[in-house]
Parts: C-alpha cells; sequence; structure tokens
C-alpha cells in the first residue's frame, strides 16, 4: 500500500476543487457526476480537518513543551489552515449548487457558512497569536533563571545547585524565541489569504451583490443554471 503524505493529499484535493471549479465556470451548471464528486470531495476534507484541528487544540504551549512538540504544533497548525480554506472552497461550490437545485434554502445556506467562517476566523488569528504565545514561554523561562541565586545558577545538582536545569533553560528560551519570529514569518501569508478568502466571501452575502437562476422547461426536461453575468428582476 503506497501512503500519501496528507500535505500532498491535501493538494491532491486542491487540484479535484479547482477541476469542479473549471467545469462549472464553463457551463454555469452542476452535472449529477459533478455533483458526487463534489459530495465526495467534502467527504474527505472534512475528516483531515478535524484531525488537524484536533491535534493544534490539545496540544498546549508552556514550558513543558519541547522544540519537536512545538515542531508538531506548528506542523497541525498550518494542516489546520490548508483544510479550512479547501472546505470552505468545497462549500463555495456547494452554494452555488443549492442556487441550481435547491435556492429556497439559500438563506439558511449562506448564515450557515458565515457562521463557519466565523469560526475559521477565529481559529486562524489563534494560530497568528501563537507567536506571541511562544515569545512569552520564552520570556518566562528567562524570568526562571533571573530567580535563581548565584549558587542555584553555578552550582551542579551534587551541590544542591541547578547549573545544569539552568543552562537547558537558556538553550530552550533562545530557540523559543527563533521559533516566535518563524512562527510569525512562516503562517502571515497563509492566514492573511485565508481571512481575505473569508472576507471576500462574507460581502457577497451583503445583500449588494445579486444572483440569477435561469430556469427552463422543454420537452427533454427541465433545466438551470446560475450566473452573476445576467439579473433579472
Amino acid at each position: 500500500m503506497i501512503i500519501i503524505p496528507s500535505g500532498v493529499y491535501s493538494i491532491l484535493i486542491e487540484i479535484r476543487i479547482n477541476h469542479k471549479v473549471e467545469q462549472f465556470s464553463i457551463c454555469n451548471q452542476f452535472t449529477d457526476g459533478m455533483i458526487i464528486r463534489l459530495a465526495l470531495l467534502e467527504d474527505k476534507i472534512n475528516p483531515l480537518f478535524e484531525r488537524y484541528n484536533y491535534l493544534y487544540s490539545n496540544q498546549n504551549i508552556d514550558m513543558k513543551m519541547s522544540r519537536e512538540d512545538l515542531k508538531f504544533k506548528q506542523t497541525d497548525a498550518f494542516m489546520a489552515i490548508i483544510t479550512s480554506i479547501l472546505d470552505i472552497r468545497i462549500d463555495l461550490l456547494k452554494m452555488k449548487l443549492n442556487i441550481q437545485e435547491n435556492p429556497g434554502y439559500m438563506n439558511k445556506a449562506a448564515h450557515q457558512f458565515t457562521e463557519k467562517i466565523d469560526f475559521y476566523n477565529k481559529l486562524w488569528e489563534d494560530i497568528r497569536d501563537n507567536a506571541e504565545d511562544i515569545k512569552e514561554v520564552s520570556n518566562d523561562m528567562k524570568e526562571a533563571i533571573e530567580k535563581m541565586n548565584w549558587w542555584q545558577k553555578n552550582m551542579p545538582d551534587w551541590l544542591f545547585g541547578k547549573r545544569k536545569g539552568r543552562k537547558e533553560l537558556e538553550k530552550k528560551s533562545d530557540i523559543f524565541e527563533k521559533e516566535s519570529l518563524q512562527h510569525q514569518i512562516k503562517f502571515k501569508d497563509n492566514i492573511e489569504g485565508a481571512m481575505k478568502l473569508g472576507n471576500t466571501i462574507k460581502k457577497s452575502f451583503d445583500g449588494e451583490n445579486k444572483m440569477s437562476l435561469v430556469y427552463w422547461k422543454d420537452d427533454t426536461g427541465e433545466y438551470s443554471y446560475y450566473t452573476d453575468d445576467l439579473l433579472i428582476q
């Protein structure tokens, strides 16, 4: 069995989503096959987000955390961001599907969508603020060192000192201070991009941006498709 890393798997899902967007942009209509594949994409991405959000949320940033633990938390945070963006893009396609299949459900669907975006915004803000949390832990370590007296700082354990612990704290404090800056750099663009996407979608539900559902019936059946190029009142 070939195991695909989660990061690569998310990229593959994004490619599939882009393909669905392209298909929809060409015909402005969802076929039965597109609807089925969209449901399959949703079933794949939601468990991925739940997994990484759970792992991220259950790892506290404190003095007990090792550098390896911090790296794992940052990886989980990155994957939570990526999968949440993919989930939003899937929901955006589902909104257009609702326009085609169930326009009467649009208001409720739009409300649920904005609530989900608000939830993701809080998550993205929390991840962004991790840089300050990591910096605060670094400062706590420095403060703990400053509270040691001369004997504790310089004498070994067998003489009731804490020299070894002091050196470990100094090293760990420096690492966390650098990680704080790296965290800010690493996540800045991803979080800003995610928030921009969420805010853009929320603005599209403010009532000013209108859309039309073109519907007709002939001898071969009933048809409808969404368009924002034509406004029918």
